[in-house]
């Protein structure tokens, strides 16, 4: 189910309005956006390990994977609506929804100089072979892995970092910033190319049954200050007819708020 505000259902009324309102409108968040980032940002650290195990025959399940859940709506907007060209930035939220991690994919796009669009869609938890049967065993080693063999302190502590102040878009921190927190990371944006890229490959996709494209849960071998978080997000293409390794292509320079924390759209 597509979320979003500030999309195609208000260009007729802002027509006749001011730019400024254009500007209030275009941030106000669909509430299950605002609902699920709250209840992220709420979760005590000790409770955070629960949000990603679900029940199976067998037993718990740690997640590592999600998909895209679109309805035909979604699909139409994505495809009529979202133009490549004018694609801005990818947005994943961390958001929580009925006890359980739920992401947040938002395309943001700039018709014109200055004025983005919002498109919010659903993820959900994707099958366990979608992780294990397509990824490539050098990204499996280096994230995906170490994602699953997290033990369960390991795993709400990823989500934990240090981080000084803030950092602007040229990599530099804020003026004044200066001091050191242990802070919880709260979305990540995929820029420029990559962002073109997925946006495209998902439009050629959408009449697949997983659209070409899955989220999958890593976490990182090092720790800088520019990436604060044992926790990575890595997007991952791929051709849903295709059983080689070699024909996905993955995502995982993806920046973290914080400290990169231009909060546009979340």
């Amino acid at each position: 189910m597509l979320l979003r505000m500030g999309g195609i259902q208000w260009q007729s009324f802002l027509s006749a309005h001011s730019k400024a309102l254009w500007l209030i409108i275009i941030f106000i968040q669909p509430d299950f956006v605002k609902d699920a980032l709250q209840a992220w940002k709420e979760y005590l650290p000790d409770e955070l390990t629960n949000l990603f195990y679900i029940k199976e025959d067998k037993g718990l399940r740690r997640v590592n994977a999600f998909i895209l859940d679109l309805d035909e709506g979604d699909k139409l907007i994505i495809e009529e609506k979202i133009e490549t060209d004018q694609v801005h930035a990818i947005k994943i939220g961390m958001g929580c929804r009925d006890g359980r991690f739920s992401s947040i994919f938002c395309i943001i796009t700039e018709p014109k100089k200055g004025n983005f669009q919002y498109y919010y869609f659903k993820m959900v938890v994707a099958p366990k072979f979608r992780s294990e049967g397509i990824i490539s065993k050098g990204v499996e080693m280096l994230f995906v892995r170490k994602w699953m063999e997290l033990n369960d302190n390991e795993l709400k502590q990823s989500f934990f970092g240090p981080t000084v102040g803030l950092i602007n878009d040229i990599g530099l921190l804020a003026t004044g910033e200066t001091r050191i927190e242990d802070i919880r990371v709260n979305f990540y944006t995929y820029e420029d190319s990559d962002a073109v890229k997925i946006v495209r490959h998902l439009k050629e996709n959408l009449g697949t049954p997983d659209y070409g494209l899955g989220l999958l849960f890593g976490a990182g071998l090092t720790v800088r200050i520019t990436h604060p978080f044992d926790f990575r997000l890595i997007i991952q293409i791929y051709e849903e007819e295709s059983t080689q390794t070699t024909e996905s292509t993955f995502f995982e320079r993806a920046r973290p708020c914080p400290p990169y924390c231009n909060t546009a759209g979340f």
